[in-house]
């Protein structure tokens, strides 16, 4: 999944997101590739994870990014749980906040595979 969002909250800033799911399940681990291709350091920066509770659990659905340099590319990995073996597969919604409006910054949409559920006898 990519996403890359030209626009910002600050003038000569944007920002490129790329996650990746791993596992079979039912544990998985999004893995996170955020990069300022702007001119500006970004500060205070929530992420936020969506999803249904009802088939997925996350230890952490949030996260505040302290700081986003130009060019540099950060990577953070979030733990992922499929707690429902018959619910199927369905999406986690990322989005990248702006602290100073309700408009994200980038958002990007997870596709999760269906969990490889082991059967237990």
């Amino acid at each position: 999944i990519n996403a890359e969002y030209m626009g910002s909250y600050t003038s000569g800033s944007s920002l490129r997101l790329t996650a990746h799911v791993q596992g079979l399940g039912p544990l998985f681990k999004i893995k996170l590739n955020i990069q300022n291709t702007g001119t500006k350091s970004l500060t205070a920066i929530p992420i936020v994870f969506t999803f249904n509770q009802s088939i997925y659990k996350m230890p952490r659905p949030s996260m505040l990014l302290p700081v986003l340099v130009p060019s540099l590319v950060y990577n953070y990995e979030v733990d992922v749980e499929c707690i429902d073996e018959s619910a199927g597969a369905d999406v986690i919604r990322v989005y990248v906040c702006n602290p100073q409006s309700a408009i994200p910054i980038i958002t990007a949409l997870v596709n999760m595979p269906l969990a490889d559920f082991l059967i237990n006898q």
